[in-house]
């Protein structure tokens, strides 16, 4: 009878024995990665403060390129990052978007080099024509009016005048398009008339476009659409009057009626 109570209970303890065992064998990956985790957190953990407050991973140097009008004193400043910075205290993302609020950058890329070193690549605006809004204004290729002239910045555009600032900055779009337009008169205009320049080019409320040449002292008027042809008759003209010694003060090329062109010419002394 003890014979079969102790076989009894012998034969409990090992089912128990083999319960456990089999828990612990299912759970050993489980209990496994625990432990990796919290070893992985904490040698983070150090690892976090090691790079954020070692001296190896300190700007020592901040290279700027890609700039001609703007100065890498006020990128730089713009950027927030200081020499001794450490190069993991900030985002790339936050400082270029810091930068873009400089007048001259139009798109601008941070990169950081391990361990110390921070470039900042920078795309300014091609200022190619003034447009006037009181003041004098720049406006890139595209149209845009990105920044005032400073009295310190010298070009020599021609001056698109016209548009005032508020009717452009309600109907940008609207104007950009018509600015473009004006691009490409000037464009041709100039690939014709080399020997001509634009100073001012005029646009009027009724959507009529002037051409004023300080320098040559005559003035062109486009009206609006056609402007190839008209400017193609506009060398005939001009052609003509030259081989006559008449110099044009005024061009008339806005005539509604089909093929009536006329020119006012100066007075001769």
């Amino acid at each position: 009878m003890r014979i079969n109570v102790r076989k009894k209970r012998d034969l409990y303890y090992r089912a128990r024995l083999r319960l456990v065992k089999g828990f612990f064998i299912r759970n050993f990956v489980y209990f496994s990665m625990v432990v990796f985790v919290v070893i992985a957190g904490f040698g983070t953990l150090k690892l976090y403060k090691f790079v954020r407050t070692n001296e190896y991973f300190a700007v020592k140097r901040i290279n700027v390129f890609g700039i001609k009008n703007a100065y890498s004193e006020d990128i730089i400043g713009l950027s927030g990052i200081s020499i001794g910075d450490n190069i993991f205290s900030f985002s790339s993302d936050m400082v270029a978007e810091q930068i873009k609020s400089h007048p001259w950058v139009k798109k601008v890329i941070v990169k950081k080099h391990l361990p110390d070193r921070v470039s900042i690549e920078v795309v300014e605006y091609r200022p190619v024509i003034f447009i006037n809004f009181s003041q004098l204004y720049l406006v890139d290729e595209n149209a845009v009016v990105f920044k005032r002239l400073e009295a310190n910045e010298l070009f020599d555009f021609p001056i698109i005048s016209g548009i005032s600032k508020e009717d452009y900055l309600s109907k940008t779009e609207f104007f950009r398009q018509k600015i473009m337009t004006i691009f490409d008169i000037a464009s041709k205009f100039e690939r014709l008339f080399p020997h001509i320049s634009i100073s001012e080019i005029v646009l009027e409320k009724n959507g009529d476009i002037t051409i004023i040449s300080t320098k040559n002292s005559f003035e062109i008027r486009l009206g609006q659409g056609d402007y190839e042809k008209k400017l193609s008759i506009l060398e005939v003209m001009l052609s003509h009057m030259k081989s006559l010694s008449i110099n044009p003060e005024i061009v008339y090329l806005d005539i509604n009626r089909e093929g009536i062109y006329m020119m006012k010419t100066k007075q001769r002394r």
